[in-house]
């Protein structure tokens, strides 16, 4: 079962690697639903965790599909029950937050209603940090506070009705205008840079 793990482990590193260049191929193999699974079997591990939700992370980055497909297998469930079992693992915490958030900001009606349990573990947490008053925490806090944004928002904007083709098990992008295109890869970029940069922040507080 270790080596199992270890596999698990490598295998999510590369996916997340993979995920911005790739994105159309590994959704199309049924990649988001093996990851759901991974995390779910392997749910004690917070390394496991950490590569699946920044696997998920760097497939949703402006990608209603994707976001949809994580809310479909079950990645809601999945990271929210990660915020709650891996709450001293600042790192997950960010990487699980953060990719909720991602997938809240598609605000479809069904992703909304399955967030909704994520919201007492997330109010705890946000406590528990405030309070710590550590750079650590701090850094924590900015990416738990964007997922309580998205929630809560939920409650004051109309959400989007859910296409049934939407839930489909394979779907495929439907902006096909340049302008469309351009600011997908212009949101895309600006998102993927802003979570890398929280990384690199806390892990450098973390060494400091």
């Amino acid at each position: 079962m270790a080596r199992v793990r270890q596999v698990q482990k490598a295998g999510l590193a590369a996916l997340a690697c993979l995920s911005k260049v790739a994105r159309q191929q590994i959704f199309d193999q049924g990649g988001i639903p093996n990851v759901v699974a991974a995390m779910a079997k392997f749910r004690r591990d917070g390394d496991v965790q950490l590569g699946g939700a920044m696997a998920l992370g760097g497939l949703c980055v402006a990608s209603d599909a994707c976001a949809i497909s994580a809310a479909k297998y079950g990645g809601i469930n999945v990271m929210t029950a990660a915020l709650e079992r891996h709450a001293k693992r600042p790192d997950v915490l960010i990487a699980v937050s953060e990719t909720l958030a991602l997938i809240a900001s598609t605000r479809k009606e069904e992703i909304l209603q399955r967030m909704a349990p994520a919201l007492p573990p997330l109010r705890s947490l946000l406590a528990q940090h405030a309070d710590a008053g550590t750079r650590e925490s701090e850094v924590v806090l900015r990416s738990l506070r964007k997922l309580e944004d998205q929630l809560l928002g939920s409650a004051k904007e109309k959400p989007t009705l859910t296409d049934d083709d939407d839930w489909s098990e394979v779907g495929t992008p439907r902006q096909n205008a340049q302008k469309s295109v351009v600011k997908a890869a212009q949101d895309e970029a600006k998102q993927a840079a802003d979570l890398t940069d929280r990384f690199k922040r806390w892990n450098d507080r973390r060494k400091g």
